[in-house]
């Protein structure tokens, strides 16, 4: 994934697909059992029909409420059957509910991880929203959360359009997808535009999975960190 410029809005075209797949449900919570693989010709799921919503259009700081999963979803040794959102890009399961203006991972706990495909100083367009579906049937079901028309990143000023993405739980496997549309962004003048990427439960090695863009690699040592900041060149 490469961001390109075109004076000073940065835009970058990318549908790729990353996937955590745990090869048995039972293992301790260690994210070393995901592999991290990705795939340049996936396409957005289809949210054409009913969908829920989950935040609204032309909002900054908004978070959902608790929802149901619709399924027990396996990670990292636990169990989870709820979910909540913010327009930052974070997704967080569990019984506790995700708060607002979080720009990074950290802060995510083994009883509520925090995930993304693309987490910062974000806000719905005004044309965009936070919604979701689920798909298929059992054992085999999949919880579909899309961020349409993102505005990458915070201004004041709210516009249409802006960045597609979606996060994909599925039952049964445990199997985690980040999937991308057209990622346009808007402005850059916010101080948070450094990209979250992964997921995170604690600090320590193997409680999380940090993604590079750049490279299309993922760590779980080390220290977790966020993307370079976008900037316009």
């Amino acid at each position: 994934m490469k961001f390109y410029s075109l004076e000073k809005w940065a835009t970058f075209i990318v549908v790729f697909l990353l996937c955590f797949l745990p090869p048995s449900l039972v293992k301790a919570q260690n994210s070393s059992n995901y592999t991290f693989v990705t795939d340049n010709t996936s396409s957005l799921y289809d949210m054409s029909g009913v969908t829920t919503n989950l935040v609204s259009a032309g909002v900054d700081a908004t978070a959902s409420g608790l929802r149901s999963i619709g399924f027990t979803f396996p990670f990292m040794g636990n169990t989870f059957t709820q979910f909540s959102v913010n327009e930052d890009g974070v997704l967080q399961l569990g019984g506790t509910a995700v708060t607002t203006n979080v720009y990074n991972l950290n802060g995510g706990t083994a009883n509520s991880p925090r995930l993304a495909a693309f987490n910062a100083d974000l806000k719905t367009g005004t044309n965009g929203k936070v919604h979701f579906k689920e798909l298929g049937v059992a054992p085999n079901r999949k919880l579909v959360i899309e961020f349409l028309n993102i505005n990458l990143f915070y201004n004041f000023s709210t516009v249409a359009d802006g960045a597609t993405f979606q996060i994909v739980l599925h039952e049964t496997t445990g199997e985690i997808e980040y999937i991308y549309g057209m990622m346009n962004v808007n402005s850059i003048t916010s101080p948070n535009k450094s990209p979250s990427i992964g997921f995170y439960t604690g600090a320590a090695a193997n409680l999380f999975a940090n993604i590079l863009y750049s490279s299309h690699t993922a760590n779980t040592v080390g220290t977790f960190g966020a993307n370079p900041a976008v900037a316009a060149t």
